[in-house]
C-alpha cells in the first residue's frame, strides 16, 4: 500500500474518530489552505511534508507518522508512549501576552482531549489573523494604488 493510500485511510479515521468534522477543516489543519491540496495529497499528486506530519501530531498526539510514510508499525502508537506529563512552562504572562501564548499556556496543562479542543481553537485565530493580516495587506496595496493615481 503506498502513502496515498494510507493517507486515505488516516483521514476516513480521524473524520470518523472526531478528530476532524471534515476534509475542509483537516486540510487547514495541516497547513493545506483549501480541500483542494489535501486532494492533491490524497490522489498522490502532491508529496506530504514534514509540517504536515507534524501539525497532525499536535492534534492526535498518537498518531504514527512513521506508518503513513513506510507502512511500518500501526497508525497509532500507544498512548501511554504518548502522553507523558512534563512540568508545564507558562510562557503567557497576564496582560503582558497575546492570545497564541495564552493557548499554549493553557495546552501545556490540560488533558489530551482538552489540548485537543484548544489546539482547534488556536488554529482557528491563526487562520483569523492570517485572513486579517492579508486583508490589510491588500488595504494597503489598494490604498498605495490609489496614492499613485492621485
Amino acid at each position: 500500500m503506498n502513502t496515498s493510500k494510507r493517507l486515505k485511510i488516516l483521514v476516513n479515521h480521524l473524520i470518523s474518530d472526531g478528530h476532524f468534522k471534515n476534509k475542509t477543516e483537516l486540510a487547514n489543519a495541516m497547513g493545506e489552505n483549501t480541500a483542494s491540496g489535501l486532494s492533491e495529497l490524497l490522489a498522490g499528486n502532491k508529496r506530504i511534508r514534514v509540517d504536515h506530519l507534524e501539525n497532525i501530531k499536535k492534534i492526535v498526539p498518537e498518531f504514527n507518522s512513521n506508518w503513513l510514510l513506510t507502512g511500518e508499525g500501526d497508525m497509532y502508537i500507544s498512548p501511554s508512549t504518548v502522553y507523558q506529563v512534563a512540568e508545564p512552562q507558562s510562557t503567557y504572562v497576564p496582560g503582558k501576552g497575546d492570545i497564541s501564548s495564552l493557548l499554549e499556556d493553557i495546552l501545556s496543562r490540560l488533558d489530551p482531549e482538552g489540548a485537543k479542543l484548544i489546539y482547534h481553537l488556536k488554529v482557528e485565530i491563526d487562520n483569523l489573523i492570517k485572513e486579517r493580516d492579508k486583508a490589510k495587506d491588500e488595504i494597503i496595496a489598494l490604498v498605495e494604488t490609489l496614492r499613485e493615481k492621485l
